[in-house]
């Protein structure tokens, strides 16, 4: 993923785990922060919404994550993210192991 990738919306395809020893799921929502070639994606994923944490995770390849579609019109974040869990659940083409 190009710098330009910066601050788009991924789903993570495969389950990874920080150096902290945090996971996340296949289908986690998050935010791409850095792009560093031969380093790999940094990305951020989206709070939970029930207690507020998150997971900050480096080194990330590529093709353990994909683009979510971006939405024309401004919705809350709250609708955002339904919608992009929604469109995760809906879709058969992803390994989810």
């Amino acid at each position: 993923m190009p710098s330009s990738s910066l601050g788009k919306t991924v789903f993570v395809l495969k389950r990874l785990i920080n150096g902290a020893g945090d996971g996340v799921s296949p289908g986690t929502i998050g935010t791409i922060k850095d792009v560093v070639r031969g380093k790999g994606i940094t990305f951020e994923t989206a709070k939970c919404p029930c207690c507020g944490q998150f997971a900050y995770i480096t080194g990330v390849n590529r093709s353990d994550l994909t683009l979510a579609p971006e939405f024309a019109e401004e919705i809350s974040e709250k609708d955002r993210l339904a919608a992009l869990h929604y469109i995760w659940e809906k879709s058969n083409n992803f390994d989810r192991k």
